[in-house]
């Protein structure tokens, strides 16, 4: 999943209240579903849920191991049986709308929104979700205005400018300079916050950064986490502080300024075993490594990553795999590289048809899908398959088009062309 995409769905789980004397299945099988663990969790639920059929917890966490294992229809099924039973619970109409969706049904993901906007008005998660949803249809008017309905329905809270930021972010010419005034709006109210601590600015530190790297203003990124860092309230955040240490060291990085970003890159990742982003924070620690021809080192952190990723759903975390493969590729790890290039390709070709991922979200698995496909024309190329390289080096030129990001494609464009200009043509 993109970024943003990952940011929403752990606000929206933040929401969730916890509940007490919860059976020993579902507190079970929402471990499994927190470690994507989603047929296991579905088993664990299926004969709790026979025998208690309106315990509305339990249903969601069934709705999510179907949505986690693709299986959207069962996912609507018990929804909606479970709403005719006992209409008007809000979370699960929320839940309703994404199954919906997920089958290509944006009519009735609408009439699920709409039942849970009736029901609760100022919760939020009904119009972040619709919002994001019509912007993914092309409907970019009707998005804008469930991010406006947000912002009116509470002023004082930073998620409806967090999410207008994201809108102009995401819209498909991008609007920066908007997007960064969103963003930049959140995150003063969040700062402002009495008990706000680096855990809970996170989200908006990390979005406000990357409109700032994509504007060019590097120097404007630095002081911005450099800030935070100092300015930290409170002394639990200790992995919110290593993942901004990984963003400053990436602009550090950028700047020129190889000492500090290797020093950054290392703090991010050493020691932080009890943080969840630790292999993405070596995943990142390795491109540097690579990126300075320091291959021994590169190989080293990439194989500690690589250990961190590999029980993990690759359609969940398509670009570590790209980034991973890219880097075992550059360390001469030819063989792992390819095995993780092709299980992207393979993962984004698998989608379920008219599945949300294969059509809302095309542009993020098109990028994923031409990222490998590069991948594997540099490795054919190396390996002397000229032909196999120059189909490879095709498909991620269309994926590129697909996802707009035209210097990559005219990148493979350009090995497209090299590779059939020294390929040896037939004799007639």
């Amino acid at each position: 999943m993109t970024s943003l995409s990952f940011l929403v769905l752990a606000f929206a789980l933040t929401q969730r209240a916890a509940a007490v004397g919860v059976s020993s299945a579902v507190v079970s099988a929402e471990s499994d579903i927190s470690q994507e663990r989603y047929p296991e969790a579905a088993a664990r639920l299926e004969p709790f849920l026979r025998e208690k059929p309106d315990d509305s917890r339990a249903i969601l966490d069934l709705a999510l191991a179907y949505h986690g294992s693709g299986r959207y229809d069962e996912e609507a099924d018990l929804l909606e049986r479970a709403q005719a039973r006992r209409p008007g619970r809000y979370a699960l109409d929320i839940q309703l709308a994404k199954a919906e969706l997920s089958r290509g049904r944006l009519t009735q993901a609408k009439d699920a929104f709409a039942r849970a906007k009736k029901t609760d008005g100022k919760a939020s998660e009904a119009y972040i979700q619709e919002g994001y949803s019509r912007l993914m249809a092309g409907e970019a008017d009707a998005s804008r205005a469930e991010f406006q309905q947000l912002i009116a329905v509470d002023t004082a809270s930073p998620w409806g400018y967090y999410h207008m930021g994201g809108y102009f972010d995401r819209l498909p010419q991008a609007d920066m300079p908007r997007s960064e005034h969103y963003f930049r709006r959140a995150f003063e109210i969040a700062r402002a916050a009495p008990k706000g601590s680096l855990s809970d600015l996170l989200p908006f530190l990390l979005s406000l950064g990357d409109v700032l790297v994509e504007e060019g203003r590097l120097a404007d990124a630095e002081s911005l986490y450099k800030g935070a860092l100092k300015d930290r309230r409170d002394a639990g955040t200790e992995c919110a502080a290593r993942r901004l240490r990984r963003e400053l060291a990436t602009v550090e990085a950028g700047e020129g300024k190889t000492e500090a970003a290797e020093a950054a890159f290392r703090a991010a990742a050493d020691g932080g075993a009890a943080c969840q982003d630790r292999p993405s924070a070596l995943l990142a620690l390795a491109g540097f490594e690579a990126g300075r021809s320091r291959f021994a080192e590169a190989k080293a952190a990439a194989e500690e990553s690589y250990s961190g990723f590999a029980g993990l759903a690759v359609i969940d975390h398509l670009e570590e795999f790209d980034q991973l493969a890219a880097v075992l590729a550059a360390a001469d790890d030819a063989g792992r590289a390819e095995t993780l290039f092709r299980k992207v390709i393979a993962a984004c070709g698998a989608l379920p048809a008219g599945s949300t991922r294969a059509r809302d979200e095309s542009i993020p698995f098109s990028a994923a899908a031409a990222k490998a496909e590069m991948g594997m024309a540099g490795l054919s190329e190396a390996a002397g398959k000229p032909r196999e390289a120059e189909d490879f080096y095709r498909r991620a030129v269309a994926g590129f088009h697909a996802a707009g990001m035209l210097r990559r494609e005219a990148a493979a464009e350009k090995g497209l062309a090299e590779i059939r200009r020294e390929r040896p043509r037939p004799a007639r």
